[in-house]
């Protein structure tokens, strides 16, 4: 992973070996979003028991530290809505971190084809969070060619 800093028009290479992961993760975690002090790289969920781990990178004093996992498992999409990072997961879930608190708010969101795909486009409009395609858990695995959304309040 590299770093750019734009002021000094240098690109510098992140240490991962001090993330605060086991070693086979690390190149599992991606980048979702720069807080104004903290890079927060998430690890996805790989499996039907396994939760989002948010991990928290400061590049001005080049500190790793791990944030709170999110409460639903198995795996799911993600978008950075400027405030905070939009989970939605399973069936019937769709959790929401907040990155000044290190928490994260479960919204339930009842049977929805916004929470029980993968594989999508995902993207923040600044007022809905919009999914478009993907995969949907069942037999045969079918591509849908429709989308869903969700306004959420920031």
């Amino acid at each position: 992973m590299f770093a750019f800093n734009p002021k000094s028009d240098k690109v510098r290479r992140i240490d991962l070996s001090k993330a605060p992961v086991a070693p086979g993760e690390r190149l599992r975690l991606y980048p979702i979003a720069w807080t104004g002090k903290d890079i927060l790289l998430l690890l996805g969920a790989h499996s039907a028991s396994s939760r989002i781990m948010v991990v928290r990178y400061d590049p001005s004093t080049n500190r790793w530290r791990k944030g709170r996992s999110a409460a639903c498992t198995g795996p799911t999409q993600t978008a950075w809505t400027g405030t905070g990072v939009v989970a939605a997961c399973g069936p019937k879930a769709i959790e929401v971190y907040r990155p000044q608190s290190d928490r994260w708010q479960a919204i339930p969101s009842g049977p929805s084809p916004l929470a029980s795909r993968r594989g999508s486009a995902i993207v923040w409009t600044g007022r809905q969070l919009i999914v478009w395609s993907g995969v949907v858990d069942q037999a045969g695995n079918p591509t849908p060619s429709d989308g869903a959304s969700i306004a959420l309040a920031k």
